[in-house]
């Protein structure tokens, strides 16, 4: 779908109806392929649209666009009007999370609901292998991707508790960034995301309205609690489900509980 000067990689799946459409945002570093096992498991009666973020999976490059976290909510809103979606119940992981709640900050008669999975909040915008990345991104550059990788894909392995879905998703969430310009992309994304604009987007969270859900895990090592205390603070009226047993990527490691969610939020 073309937006603005880029297209968007979309797909719309579930079955339309009554129900608001529900939009699903993907996190940093991955794709629309996080809600796979998901998508069927949602409620009836909703239209339901996934997308790759610009840059990611099968969306363009993004060359000369805004990475941050209000380029990325601007560019939902513009592809949410192509599709002729006027107000939806957003579903956003990590870095997803903070621009589905930008969208509902900004434009909060476009969200009903908004569902905030592992959010991260305060001045916590990357952890682990990823900060230790953009801390040295100008030495990073000019390193060959062959070396990064192993640490890369020890990193996302540890944000999985099964180690055979680890496998498989890590191995598709680093094909994608092969290609000598998806690599460069990845990096343009890494130093576009920075604490000012996390601490813009937790201030904002203490404005919404709407009804809220927040997921996280009991050993998230992608989230630091710090982080997710900074969002609890700003939504003291949200509801709070720990999924235990899993860690970063409950959609896809518990799908059913995560589907759970969005029906009981569609509700309130």
């Amino acid at each position: 779908m073309e937006v603005g000067a880029h297209r968007l990689y979309y797909y719309a799946a579930g079955t339309r109806g009554q129900g608001d459409p529900i939009i699903l945002l993907h996190g940093f570093p991955t794709s629309s392929h996080l809600w796979s096992d998901l998508v069927a498991l949602l409620p009836a009666g909703h239209r339901i649209v996934v997308t790759d973020l610009l840059g990611f999976g099968r969306s363009d490059l993004g060359d000369g666009a805004d990475l941050s976290i209000k380029g990325h909510a601007d560019r939902t809103i513009g592809l949410l009007d192509t599709l002729g979606i006027t107000q939806g119940c957003l579903v956003g992981h990590h870095l997803g999370a903070s621009i589905a709640a930008t969208i509902a900050a900004r434009a909060p008669h476009r969200v009903r609901h908004l569902a905030l999975l592992h959010p991260l909040g305060g001045d916590v915008t990357l952890a682990g292998t990823f900060a230790v990345l953009r801390a040295f991104l100008p030495l990073v550059r000019v390193v060959p991707t062959s070396l990064l990788r192993r640490p890369i894909r020890a990193e996302l392995t540890r944000w999985f508790s099964d180690p055979i879905r680890a496998r498989v998703s890590v191995d598709q969430y680093l094909a994608a960034w092969q290609k000598p310009a998806r690599w460069r992309q990845f990096l343009r994304q890494l130093a576009a995301l920075n604490a000012a604009d996390m601490i813009e987007c937790t201030r904002l969270l203490s404005t919404l309205t709407m009804p809220v859900a927040i997921v996280a895990s009991d050993d998230d090592p992608a989230v630091p609690s710090v982080a997710l205390n900074r969002v609890r603070e700003a939504l003291p009226g949200a509801t709070l489900d720990i999924i235990r047993g899993v860690r970063h990527f409950s959609p896809e490691e518990s799908p059913e509980r995560i589907a759970d969610v969005v029906a009981r939020l569609l509700c309130s």
